[in-house]
Parts: structure tokens; sequence; C-alpha cells
């Protein structure tokens, strides 16, 4: 039953696959290319559910609007900003597809990619499926793909949740730990009661990936042709201040430590290799200045301070030396000089290299 403040604009039958899409619209041009892409789908097995999550009234109106022109479509509207946790779980409410799957409204896929998975889904209905992503800027490579057989990698779950961490060069391509690119059955979800947590605004797509590998077991790597196109957006979500980060890093360490416990390891790398390297960004995206005071100072909080312990254990299964060189790529991702001063202080203080 939909909340009072939602309501559908069209339903559906039954698909292979439901694409949920939440948008709080930042660039409406941008979203507005998907669109262009899901017109352009001559595809019947899709369903299409939008969630509006409480854009102005004037926007929420034209995208409804264009919506009624995709085939398969369903609308439903936040009254207020609920965050993307919320409209993913409305989303699967109210999807009628066997397959799930999440996409971001400022990003692109590749519908021709489903001819040559679609017999495989048939037979590996529980498995996460994870399709190919590639990042764009401004226009993605999808029509220069050739669309030959694709090769299916099958890998133990939660091992690859696991290995993810030390960077299982098989697994980088499908970021494994996004929520989108992916075929989620429905069935494992609903029958197992798999929500994204909505208290998160960051990271609550590791916990679902978690939780669905840690049920089904199995994971198949769909090894063809890209499906999802993720756009470099300078202005998307992650590259702008929010004062509740640390806040929900320290809700994501205590639901992940408290349901899977046995992935310590992943955790410890996790919290050195991507919260902290985001919490420092977030330092400098606030104030544009970095200093080893600041770096310090985080280092303190008692789930990095837990994390910085453990990692004496990885250290004697031989796996920090090909962590430390992964670390260097934190470069890629912010101003040089404050990557390059966290790492050699890092480095030198905690890991005595």
């Amino acid at each position: 039953m939909l909340p009072k403040d939602i309501y559908k604009i069209k339903s559906s039958n039954d698909y292979v696959v439901s694409i949920i899409v939440p948008f709080k619209l930042r660039d409406t041009g941008f979203f507005f290319l998907f669109f262009d892409c899901c017109i352009a789908n001559e595809r019947n097995d899709f369903e299409f559910v939008f969630i509006d999550d409480g854009n102005e009234l004037e926007i929420s109106e034209l995208v409804k609007e264009k919506i009624s022109r995709i085939k398969n479509s369903i609308f439903i509207r936040n009254d207020t900003n609920r965050g993307v946790s919320f409209s993913r779980n409305i989303g699967i409410d109210n999807a009628n597809g066997k397959y799930i799957m999440f996409v971001d409204s400022d990003d692109l896929i590749d519908f021709k990619v489903f001819d040559s998975i679609k017999s495989f889904l048939e037979t590996n209905s529980d498995d996460l499926c994870c399709l190919k992503f590639d990042y764009f800027i401004d226009n993605p490579r999808y029509s220069h793909q050739s669309f030959e057989k694709t090769n299916i990698i099958t890998k133990d779950s939660i091992s690859s949740i696991h290995d993810y961490t030390y960077f299982d060069s098989r697994l980088d391509q499908y970021l494994l730990k996004s929520a989108c690119g992916k075929l989620f059955n429905k069935d494992v979800i609903k029958r197992n009661g798999i929500r994204f947590k909505e208290e998160l605004r960051h990271f609550e797509d590791y916990l679902f990936v978690t939780n669905y590998c840690s049920i089904v077991k199995r994971l198949s790597l769909l090894n063809g042709p890209t499906f999802y196109f993720y756009r470099n957006n300078p202005n998307s979500a992650s590259r702008s201040y929010d004062n509740n980060l640390l806040t929900d890093i320290k809700t994501f360490y205590e639901c992940f430590d408290s349901d899977y416990h046995f992935l310590s390891d992943t955790l410890t790398f996790d919290t050195i290799y991507i919260f902290l390297s985001d919490l420092i960004k977030n330092e400098y995206l606030n104030s544009k200045i970095v200093n080893r005071t600041m770096i310090n100072e985080l280092l303190k909080h008692e789930f990095i301070s837990r994390s910085l312990f453990h990692l004496k254990k990885a250290n004697t299964k031989g796996i920090l030396n090909k962590y430390l060189k992964r670390l260097k790529i934190l470069t890629k991702f912010a101003p040089s000089p404050i990557w390059k001063s966290y790492i050699l202080h890092f480095n030198k203080k905690y890991l005595k290299q």
C-alpha cells in the first residue's frame, strides 16, 4: 500500500526487469538524456519505475509528462525529499519485474546488452548478476560497442565482497559495492526483507549488496559489452560537502560490524581506503584546506582507530602491500597535493612504510 504522499499515474503487468530510477534533479538535462534512452528502447520486457523525490512541482509535472511517453512506466512522487534509500524501497514495493535494477538519474544504460544475457537469466535466477560499468563525462561509448556472445564468470558472493577490498581485477569493472548496474531477483529481496537503510545517505548500496550476497551465495559477472555508463558529474551529491558524513560512516560501521562480523578485514580496509578518504575529501570541500592536524583528528575517531589496530592482522596475511599500492589510486579522486600528503603521512605514521 502506498503512503498518502505518493501516487501512481500508470500501472503495469509482469516484466523481466524493473528499472528503478529515483530522481532529485540538480540538472534536468542529464535526466532527459536518460529519458531519450528509455523512449528509444524497443523492448517490451522492461518496466520503468520513476520516483520523484520531492522535486519542485513545475519540474515534477514536466517529468511526469515525459514519463507518459515511455511504455511500461510508473511514476511515484514523494511529498518531500526522503533520500535515495527511501525512494528505492518504494520502487521495490511497486516493481512488477522478475528482476530489479537500480539506475541513477544522471547515468545511461545500453538496452541492447540484454539480447545476449536473457537465456542466462532463465537458468541462474538467484545469482547477483553484475553487468559491466564504464565512466563518461559527455558522450558514452555504447554506440561503438560490438555485441558478441557474453562470457559468464561465476564467483562465491561473500568471497567476492571480501576480495573486492583487495582489488581483484575481475571485479573492478563491475563496481561490486554499487547497487546500480546489477540484476537482483525480486523474490529473493522480498522473501528475505532486504531493504536499503533509510537513515543512511552514504554507503547504503554497499550494505544492500552485501546483504543480498550473504543470501544467494553466488554472483555472476556478465563479461561482455558494457551495460551501465556512469557519469562523472561534478555537481553530484558525492562531490558536495555533507556535515552528516561522519555520522553516516559510524552508522554504516555499526550495521556492518553487527551483521557481517566475519568480514572484519574487509571493514578494516574499507575504513581506511574508502571512509577515511571520503572524510578527508569532505573536509576539503568544506574549508579548501586539509592539513595533518585535520587528518590526525579524523584518525582519532573510535571506529577508525579500531581499523588501524586491525591492520596488523591484515599484514600477517600478506595482503597489506597490495593494498598500499592501490591506496595511491586515491590521487585520482581529489586534488593530488592533499592525497599525496595524506598517503605519505598515513603510511609513515601508521603503516611504517
